[in-house]
């Protein structure tokens, strides 16, 4: 599929009746903000096609908000056929009002999310009438029959005039012991073009997390990315933003989707790596951080329903790898001992 053809399927018009009503509403966040994000899964739908199932996601997962409705999120979950490489995709966002810039601060500084260092609080001032996060998210995991890699798109909004933008081809391979999956990937697809077009820009700047282990699985082409502007971000997202993120996700779909089988013991590895790559998150970052914006009750139901899905789509004899034993041994210690630890690790002083 050429470029032309892949960007023709992304019209103001959609047909995207196998995800769930409430995630494609995307409420929160600029008109072009929410129409890159239909863009994104209306191209995933034209170009997978029947390689996805319709959306399962129960009632109570597909919508959720506290007690207050000052924090709201949606997620949907879509598996792949059983003849697809697609092993499931994943998307939600997540929208939270915070009653002054005091309590979004102290938001950043309780939860464990591994891009708290990274909150430029020193150079973006809040506007005091609206002190809000937003988050869109997609992934998308492949199976084990492929070692092609996986993808992660994410926005993180905290100003109307400000953009985080983490962007992945996320490899499943070293890539320095395997330099011919870095050449096929990474190299003759061009990605480092794309990357460098936004780190060009006046108003970007790199977003690094905090988190080593963040960094270590991601590609040398992973888009990592702050974007401020003087003014609105509509251009940004049109001209620029929405230019890379589709060449990116259509370098994915074309060159990722459906092709490198491999054999049996070369798949034992992939697994081990697919596995924690998957649950990671999900243990370290989404278990602990949702608590803070919804209530404990609801953070539980949408990291089951999570790591239910990922139960059932590894291979047999797959363990978390220690995963949940680590989450669960960090969470047994007091949240302030956490918190003074990670401050001590970046170098701040604990108040």
């Amino acid at each position: 599929m050429s470029l032309t053809s892949c960007n023709s399927c992304m019209t103001s018009s959609y047909d995207l009746q196998k995800w769930s009503s409430k995630l494609i509403e995307f409420p929160h966040v600029s008109t072009s903000h929410r129409n890159l994000m239909l863009d994104i899964l209306s191209s995933i739908d034209t170009h997978l096609g029947p390689q996805l199932l319709p959306s399962s996601i129960p009632p109570d997962l597909a919508y959720f908000e506290n007690d207050s409705t000052t924090s709201q999120g949606a997620l949907d979950i879509r598996l792949g056929q059983k003849d697809s490489t697609i092993d499931f995709m994943v998307g939600y966002w997540t929208h939270c009002e915070f009653p002054s810039e005091s309590a979004f601060l102290n938001f950043f500084s309780d939860c464990e999310s591994p891009f708290e260092s990274e909150f430029p609080s020193d150079s973006v001032s809040l506007p005091s009438e609206s002190v809000y996060l937003n988050m869109t998210t997609l992934f998308a995991i492949l199976k084990p029959t492929t070692d092609a890699p996986h993808l992660i798109v994410e926005f993180i909004q905290y100003h109307p005039n400000s953009l985080i933008l983490i962007m992945d081809l996320i490899p499943r391979k070293d890539l320095v012991l395997h330099p011919e999956y870095l050449q096929i990937f990474y190299e003759d697809t061009l990605l480092e073009k794309h990357r460098q077009k936004l780190e060009k820009l006046p108003e970007s700047q790199p977003f690094l997390s905090a988190s080593l282990y963040n960094r270590s699985h991601m590609s040398p082409t992973a888009i990592l990315v702050r974007i401020d502007c003087d003014g609105d971000m509509k251009e940004m997202l049109r001209d620029h933003v929405g230019v890379v993120v589709k060449d990116v996700l259509r370098i994915w779909l074309e060159n990722c989707v459906g092709r490198r089988e491999i054999g049996e013991i070369e798949r034992e590895i992939l697994v081990r790596r697919d596995n924690f790559l998957k649950r990671y998150p999900v243990y370290m970052d989404i278990a602990d951080n949702l608590p803070l914006l919804f209530s404990p009750e609801i953070a539980r139901r949408v990291t089951d329903a999570l790591l239910k899905v990922f139960r059932k789509r590894v291979t047999p004899g797959a363990t978390d790898d220690g995963i949940a034993e680590e989450h669960q041994r960090q969470m047994d210690r007091p949240k302030r001992v956490r918190r003074s630890e990670r401050l001590q690790k970046q170098g701040k002083r604990a108040i």
